[in-house]
């Protein structure tokens, strides 16, 4: 599916917006970056292609897939969580001494660190923490008699972190607010897959149908929403709006509820058009899993058993002293 959008991209939608006088500057050089999953690094360096700009997080995922499975392999399992926040941290405190300004231009500081894949490890490292700590039910205990107090400071680091970008104070925002969204976020899964069954709120969310459907396509809703998102641009100015506004009336729409009629038709259509590739290619391409079976039990695991955790019981309330 990806690769089928950068060859749209490239032969179709790029020299459209040539063509109308948009994106002069690309040359056919720049797709290389984006066949081989370099283009995060190509836009960390300010090339940013805008059509293009939200591929940068496909390639450092995919970079991260190459090499984090050797990690995996060669880490004993009573040092794989130390080894997440090892590069976690190291991610966070890389951030933090860009911030400084003393070693990338101003002007290309913010993209560097949102884009390039050294910067923003922690937000992996979380993820891969998760997934380990979620199979242990020692681990699992332990992160749940923590969490009410690790999720309402996380969530609360990100508003902060929105706040201060308001006031256009960039140093929370590019240091240590990806930590918090990510630890926030994780906070999320983490209780969706422990209280899985149960009466949470989230567990009681994430089984809906609508969401399950989304999250089945959402891959392909990530790479072609740009997209959409252009195309159906064109379709209002050209379109839309010079019909709308011979409807009487039509013209006192709050903008408000314009904005949230344009976003629902974006998202509509980004879903619609994902079926579509999600049927031809994504699922036959996911029946190529019975060919490659997963096995419980590796080399990393071999210390010490690791079984899914059930659900985690809550903590024990503190002993009262005299």
């Amino acid at each position: 599916m990806y690769f089928l959008a950068v060859a749209a991209s490239f032969c179709i939608d790029l020299p459209f917006s040539q063509s109308r006088g948009d994106f002069l500057e690309i040359s056919r050089s720049s797709s290389i970056w984006y066949w081989t999953y370099l283009m995060n690094w190509h836009d960390a360096a300010g090339h940013i292609i805008d059509p293009m700009n939200h591929f940068w997080s496909l390639g450092i995922e995919e970079q991260f897939y190459l090499i984090w499975p050797a990690v995996v392999f060669f880490c004993a399992i009573r040092y794989f969580p130390a080894l997440c926040v090892g590069v976690g941290a190291t991610s966070l405190v890389l951030r933090v001494i860009l911030c400084t300004g003393n070693f990338i231009a101003p002007n290309l500081l913010s993209e560097f660190i949102h884009r390039a894949t050294i910067t923003r490890l922690d937000t992996l490292a979380v993820g891969a923490l998760i997934a380990v700590l979620v199979l242990n039910p020692d681990w699992t205990k332990r992160v749940r008699c923590q969490i009410k107090l690790i999720a309402p400071a996380a969530f609360g680091t990100c508003f902060a972190r929105w706040l201060a970008a308001q006031q256009g104070i960039s140093f929370l925002w590019n240091s240590f607010g990806y930590l918090a969204i990510a630890i926030a976020f994780g906070c999320v899964v983490f209780v969706c897959v422990t209280d899985q069954g149960s009466n949470h709120p989230l567990c009681r969310v994430a089984p809906w149908r609508p969401l399950r459907s989304i999250g089945r396509v959402s891959y392909a809703m990530y790479v072609i929403h740009l997209c959409v998102i252009r195309w159906f641009e064109l379709a209002q100015e050209h379109i839309i709006l010079p019909r709308l506004l011979r409807i009487p009336h039509a013209g006192a729409m709050p903008p408000i509820l314009f904005s949230l009629s344009v976003l629902g038709a974006d998202l509509g259509i980004s879903y619609f058009l994902a079926v579509v590739p999600w049927h031809l290619f994504e699922k036959q391409f996911l029946r190529l899993k019975r060919y490659f079976p997963y096995q419980v039990g590796s080399p990393v695991s071999s210390e010490r058993e690791i079984v899914p955790a059930p659900r985690a019981p809550e903590c024990p309330a503190p002993a009262l002293t005299s």
